[in-house]
């Protein structure tokens, strides 16, 4: 049994379905996708399963809201041994979280995760004018799925000001074709 539930964790974690959605000093928060979801379409809250891994006064606690619940009861369920894994995967990576965005070690120094998922996505760096933005508006979701590319900060703001004012006619079409001219 715990084999099956160690491969479903490797799983979630190798198609990149464990989101780190924040962190405090003493606890960190992830989303899990479960394996049915199809990433063209957008994920609704009660599709995906909440984890807090938490650490206070030498008390590790995760707590997951799927039928398992929490780590401490003896049982876990592969969304918070995923959680855990994605964790361990950061640490070894060298990344890090700055002003709300992940940052990964390079030969060049820190370099902001979703900039380098998309250069490699679309197989070239980014220029100097192009902003990488969010479609959820989660900086540490960083799954191509939920990234596009501007062709300028003003474009960017504009993209912003429409999804302020309510204006979604042609936003759904940019999100769709997002990709592209840019390859």
């Amino acid at each position: 049994m715990r084999m099956s539930l160690f491969k479903k964790a490797i799983k979630l974690l190798k198609e990149n379905r464990v989101i780190k959605e924040g962190e405090t000093d003493s606890a960190m928060f992830f989303k899990v996708v479960p394996s049915k979801y199809n990433p063209n379409e957008e994920l609704l809250p009660e599709e995906y399963y909440n984890v807090i891994i938490s650490y206070e006064n030498y008390n590790f606690t995760a707590k997951c809201d799927c039928k398992y619940q929490t780590f401490k009861s003896g049982s876990f369920c592969s969304h918070i041994l995923a959680a855990l894994l994605k964790i361990s995967e950061d640490i070894e990576n060298e990344k890090k979280i700055e002003n709300g965005y992940a940052f990964v070690k390079t030969e060049d120094g820190w370099y902001p995760e979703h900039k380098l998922v998309v250069e490699k996505f679309i197989g070239r760096k980014l220029k100097p004018n192009e902003v990488v933005h969010h479609i959820d508006e989660n900086k540490l979701n960083n799954d191509i799925s939920n990234l596009m590319v501007f062709q300028s900060q003003k474009e960017h703001a504009e993209f912003h000001n429409k999804t302020k004012r309510g204006i979604t006619s042609n936003i759904k079409r940019q999100i769709n074709e997002r990709w592209e001219n840019l390859k």
